[in-house]
């Protein structure tokens, strides 16, 4: 009898254990999941105030990694986090405002006042309209002192992306010169080589290519503030190019930063 005892005495033991190990299995789930959902929150609310047009709510994606968000609350650093933040792109002639969609992915958070990130990698779909604005804009506010005959000539009707080709074409007077800007990465810097170019059998002029050159660099290097960070690739695809910018130890206020236009 007494064994029996002993031995229900025992179960019981073991089916208190499991169930208080449940319980609390079940409340770390449970606070996991409000704790991501707080975060996520947080994140939110602080895009939406510089972002007010944008409804971060239902626009701004927001992911963790695996690792319990519970244990990097615990060590002070948050191991992993993405998100997706939408295009605010507005192009209204040849004035452009906002910025395109971003996909940012961060790894080793600090949870301090600075809130740095171990490291942070930013992709972005910069489009081709957005970079036709730009060179529109530049060529009709400085057009160059030796231009000559060409000066009335110098109109940019369209900019194509050609991914076979991997490069830009620059088109003037619907067509009757093709200016071809093959985009070349180096040592995390972005230049553009050019090529073609004629208009009534005139070559264009150098200082003509240079400024084209020139802002269509600053235009894509610019889109995403290059500022801590590197241009780790730049691949031209339909409708535009695609750059994914690189950085170590950058700290969160320039998250926003790295999503907005160049001024």
């Amino acid at each position: 009898m007494a064994q029996r005892s002993s031995t229900r005495s025992g179960g019981t033991v073991l089916k208190v254990v499991l169930i208080v190990l449940a319980v609390l299995i079940v409340l770390a789930v449970v606070a996991e999941i409000v704790l991501r959902m707080f975060v996520a929150g947080q994140i939110r609310s602080g895009y939406q105030e510089e972002n007010p047009e944008v409804n971060a709510q239902e626009d701004v994606d927001i992911s963790f990694g695996a690792v319990p968000l519970l244990f990097g609350i615990a060590s002070g650093k948050i191991n992993e986090f993405s998100l997706r933040t939408p295009s605010t792109l507005q192009i209204d002639g040849d004035n452009v405002s906002g910025a395109p969609a971003a996909d940012v992915n961060l790894d080793g958070v600090t949870l301090d006042d600075s809130m740095t990130a171990d490291s942070m990698v930013v992709t972005s779909e910069i489009p081709q309209d957005y970079l036709l604005a730009t060179i529109r804009k530049q060529i009709a506010e400085n057009v160059p002192a030796d231009a000559g005959p060409l000066a009335e000539h110098l109109t940019v009707t369209n900019l194509t992306a050609n991914p076979e080709a991997g490069a830009l074409d620059v088109e003037f007077v619907h067509g009757a010169a093709v200016l071809t800007l093959t985009p070349i990465q180096q040592d995390g810097q972005l230049t553009f080589a050019a090529s073609g170019g004629e208009i009534l059998g005139f070559a264009l002029p150098a200082s003509v290519t240079e400024q084209i050159t020139q802002t269509l660099q600053d235009g894509v290097a610019g889109q995403l503030d290059t500022n801590g960070m590197r241009i780790e690739n730049l691949e031209v695809i339909d409708g535009g190019v695609r750059t994914t910018l690189t950085g170590q130890n950058i700290p969160l206020r320039q998250l926003n930063e790295a999503t907005q236009p160049a001024a």
